[in-house]
C-alpha cells in the first residue's frame, strides 16, 4: 500500500467539514472546532474507509466514548408523547373535565417521563475528543485505535 499523504486526508476532512484545508491543523477537533457531530464523523470515516481502507471497527464499537448517543429514538419519543396524550385525555374525560385539564395532565405526564428517562440514563465518562491528527494517525495505521481512558 502506498504511503498516505497527510494533505489528502486533510482535504477529505475539509471537504466533509465545509472548510478550506488551510484552516485545519492537527489539533483541530472534529466536534469542538469543525462542528462535526457523530453522524458527520461517521460519514467522514465511511469516506476514509472507502478511499484509504481505514478500518473503523474500534470507532464503531466505542462510538459512545466520542459522541453523545441519544437514549430514545424519535419513534420512541413519539410513542411516549402519544401515550401521555391518551392518558391525559382519558383522565380528563372520566372526571368530566375540559380540554385544558387534559392538556395539563398530558404536559405533567410528559415531564415525568422525561425526568425518569434522565434519571435512568447511564452515566458516561467524559467524551474523548477526536482531533484531525488522530484521524490522520488512524488512516496511516490503517484502522481506528481502541480508546484509552484519560
Amino acid at each position: 500500500m502506498p504511503a498516505i499523504d497527510r494533505t489528502d486526508v486533510v482535504a477529505l476532512i475539509a471537504d466533509h467539514a465545509g472548510l478550506a484545508p488551510d484552516r485545519i491543523t492537527d489539533e483541530t477537533r472534529t466536534l469542538g472546532d469543525l462542528g462535526m457531530d457523530g453522524a458527520a464523523v461517521w460519514n467522514l470515516f465511511g469516506a476514509l474507509e472507502e478511499r484509504f481502507g481505514t478500518g473503523i471497527g474500534a470507532l464503531d464499537g466505542n462510538f459512545g466514548r466520542y459522541f453523545v448517543t441519544k437514549p430514545l429514538s424519535a419513534w420512541n419519543r413519539l410513542w411516549a408523547l402519544l401515550g401521555c396524550a391518551v392518558v391525559g385525555g382519558m383522565v380528563a374525560a372520566v372526571f368530566d373535565r375540559g380540554l385544558l385539564v387534559g392538556l395539563a395532565i398530558w404536559a405533567v405526564l410528559l415531564a415525568m417521563v422525561e425526568l425518569v428517562l434522565r434519571l435512568l440514563r447511564p452515566r458516561t465518562p467524559p467524551l474523548l475528543p477526536i482531533a484531525v491528527g488522530d484521524v490522520v494517525a488512524a488512516v496511516e495505521a490503517g484502522a481506528w485505535p481502541e480508546p484509552v481512558a484519560h
